[in-house]
């Protein structure tokens, strides 16, 4: 059964906490649910946190989420992860190690995640650990690190007090986050026993890490592994790309291209045609595109042809964009080049997300 803390419990808690002389110390604990832990591995679809968090709720529908009760300790030094009852250090994050840190606010299950992306000295993928906040918003713990992280970096002590000040007043202030879950979601969501009932070691912190991870691979399905290719797509061209076809779709249509999966890390490889009277794709209408993080351009080949060539059409050129590449490449009308221009941020935001998460991309 599932612990549950009464409102006046949960008020006396924040109101210690937010009196502790451990802010005083500078040295602040925050009460936090693992979630799970990632390593980054592109091979794996795991490249940022939006990945991160498709993979939790993947998991979380499945009831494969074991979450564990911590205390996170922030310092002058580092970020550590401590067992509530037996206080022994699970694990230890120095400040050099924090590659970033993050808050996501706006998951119905978890309402408060905090997302830490460390790496080790000799460690090949950093990891992604994610937590839910119980007592304390992530946006104010996030606030705590990123401070002790600055302060660590300038080799002074000025930013994080003041921080520490500025999340006392906002404890005081402003609610917890949500503990409820949806009932549906609860059901399926696991707790491991707590350290009364199973006391968490540094050894067994360790173990439970491991087992997770071995979980989440098994968790691929066949359709998931048939569309993942070894191949390791460049990040800043894709993300781009994608930008940039959200921003075209009034006037053109995007289709996959063989070509693709053939080019390697740094070239992607699309078909495009415009969208009135659009045929299937393949046919004459549709030319190839090549897309790099530095320049886009019009193939002269087609689909069809027996071998790849990034040859040129005649009196064509290298753009800095994919935008550029199309528009110029047809002597766009000016009602075309309003219409890539006043794209509304709403369906240009959605189509990039929607591209963003399903990494067309890098998954054909």
């Amino acid at each position: 059964m599932e612990r549950r803390t009464t409102a006046k419990q949960l008020y006396e808690q924040r109101k210690n906490y937010a009196r502790s002389s451990n802010i005083k110390a500078e040295t602040a604990q925050y009460h936090v649910e693992h979630l799970s832990t990632f390593e980054m591995d592109r091979k794996e679809g795991l490249v940022n946190l939006e990945d991160g968090i498709r993979r939790l709720r993947l998991l979380d529908s499945t009831g494969k989420i074991w979450t564990q009760d911590m205390l996170l300790q922030v310092d002058e030094r580092s970020v550590s992860l401590v067992d509530i009852e037996s206080k022994e250090e699970l694990e230890n994050f120095t400040l050099v190690s924090i590659m970033s840190c993050q808050a996501v606010l706006t998951e119905p299950n978890y309402s408060s995640i905090l997302a830490l992306t460390c790496t080790d000295v000799g460690q090949a993928r950093p990891d992604l650990h994610l937590f839910h906040c119980v007592e304390v918003g992530a946006e104010l713990i996030k606030n705590d690190i990123d401070s002790a992280i600055a302060d660590s970096k300038d080799g002074r002590k000025n930013r994080r007090p003041e921080t520490l000040r500025f999340n006392q007043e906002r404890m005081r202030m402003s609610p917890s986050p949500r503990r409820e879950r949806r009932a549906s979601t609860r059901r399926a969501t696991h707790q491991l026993p707590t350290a009364a009932a199973r006391p968490t070691t540094r050894a067994h912190w360790t173990e439970i890490r491991t087992a997770s991870a071995s979980t989440r691979r098994s968790d691929e399905t066949p359709e998931m592994m048939a569309k993942r290719v070894d191949r390791d797509v460049d990040a800043q061209a894709e993300s781009r790309a994608y930008e940039q076809m959200a921003l075209l779709v009034s006037n053109f249509s995007f289709s996959w291209s063989r070509w693709n999966a053939t080019r390697g890390a740094h070239q992607l490889v699309m078909q495009v045609t415009l969208r009135e009277g659009e045929e299937a794709a393949g046919g004459d209408a549709w030319g190839l595109l090549l897309v790099t993080a530095e320049r886009s351009c019009r193939l002269r080949m087609s689909e069809s042809a027996p071998a790849f060539t990034d040859e040129l059409p005649d009196g064509a050129e290298l753009h800095s964009t994919l935008c550029h590449a199309l528009l110029a490449a047809r002597d766009s009308t000016p009602a075309e080049m309003r219409a890539a221009a006043t794209a509304t941020p709403a369906l240009t935001s959605t189509l990039r997300q929607l591209l963003a998460s399903t990494r067309v991309l890098s998954y054909c």
